[in-house]
């Protein structure tokens, strides 16, 4: 039980502790303000699902193309890092959590960025 951890989803109820039996043996369980489950963080704060779900991925996206786009590859090889940081980065975690509208609509920006800034070989 040392890396059980328990977030309290009920707004009304702010208990701290939860005392939880496991095979008749009672464990004390400290609530935490976030929780991270394949990663995708939870929490009762909104400003911090979306900093840690949205922001923070969208940042290392955006990171990931920079370091690419001033490699010259090929019209392929952008396709291909674009299907692989952007694409199956961004979608996981579009499925699990709200993107805001100006997101959504950054994001493909940047990858067409990536896509349109260099020649093609």
């Amino acid at each position: 039980m040392d890396k059980t951890e328990i977030l309290n989803l009920s707004v009304m109820n702010q208990t701290s502790t939860f005392n939880v039996k496991v095979d008749n043996t009672y464990y004390n369980l400290d609530a935490v303000k976030q929780l991270t489950i394949c990663g995708i963080t939870f929490s009762l704060d909104k400003e911090v699902e979306l900093k840690m779900n949205v922001e923070s991925k969208v940042s290392k996206l955006s990171d990931a193309l920079k370091g690419w786009s001033k490699r010259s590859l090929s019209i392929f090889g952008r396709n291909l890092v674009l299907k692989t940081f952007g694409l199956s980065q961004i979608i996981y975690t579009m499925q699990n959590t709200l993107y805001p509208p100006d997101v959504i609509k950054k994001n493909p920006e940047n990858m067409l960025r990536l896509h349109l800034e260099q020649k093609t070989r």
